[in-house]
């Protein structure tokens, strides 16, 4: 049992850096384990690293409580197996590449009603805020983590987070450490071929100024 102020710092001193080792297992442990906030960045990062002129749109929940909650499999599918479905059907991202299936809630044929998302907002990524940062309570004490806000992530026709699906973040985080790779690969050898041209060049050049040329006083001929 806690007792006493100095008792109460020390177990906050504890929590405290326990957290801290578990946030940075968590980080070692790849991109599946990323938070909201840490997908976002790195999609802008990337974004910039791939000199890609497609703007990242983030879905995220609306702040309002008066829009209707998404059907959350017609939201992923585009269809909605149930007849009278209380949740709004009016956006999906079926048309995206990468969207995985099977995964919605109210999936099944055994579901009295399908799930829901709550309802968000489409918007560049670079005006969002993601939410899920760690934040100080007064009232723990201690740092605590917000609720996430950022759902969904598509870029050029191509879903590449989904907080549902760590494995969307993960195949998107692959895809651009290969491209990014082949790209550096390429940079590197234009880089050794322009180096070979340029030694090429200035030994035609080194070879051009050391033509023989007669001396003509040792060799008898007038100078006159």
């Amino acid at each position: 049992m806690v007792k006493g102020n100095a008792d109460r710092r020390r177990e906050l001193a504890r929590q405290r850096c326990e957290h801290q080792r578990n946030e940075s297992a968590r980080k070692a442990l790849g991109p599946e384990f990323a938070t909201p906030s840490e997908a976002r960045a790195r999609i802008l990062s990337d974004v910039k690293a791939l000199s890609v002129d497609a703007v990242p749109y983030g879905w995220i929940v609306a702040d309002g409580n008066e829009d209707k909650s998404f059907c959350e499999e017609f939201f992923r599918t585009g269809a909605c197996p149930l007849r009278r479905c209380k949740h709004a059907h009016d956006v999906t991202i079926s048309d995206l590449i990468g969207v995985p299936h099977g995964v919605a809630t109210c999936s099944g044929p055994d579901a009295a009603a399908p799930g829901a998302l709550p309802a968000m907002q489409r918007l560049p990524l670079c005006e969002i805020d993601a939410g899920g940062r760690m934040v100080y309570s007064r009232h723990l004490r201690r740092a605590v983590r917000q609720d996430p806000v950022l759902k969904f992530v598509d870029l050029e026709g191509r879903l590449v987070f989904d907080a549902a699906n760590p494995s969307v973040f993960a195949s998107h985080c692959a895809r651009t450490a290969e491209v990014l790779a082949m790209q550096r690969a390429s940079s590197a050898a234009a880089t050794a071929g322009k180096e070979i041209q340029k030694r090429d060049s200035d030994a035609g050049r080194t070879d051009a100024n050391d033509v023989f040329e007669p001396d003509l006083e040792d060799s008898g001929v007038s100078l006159i």
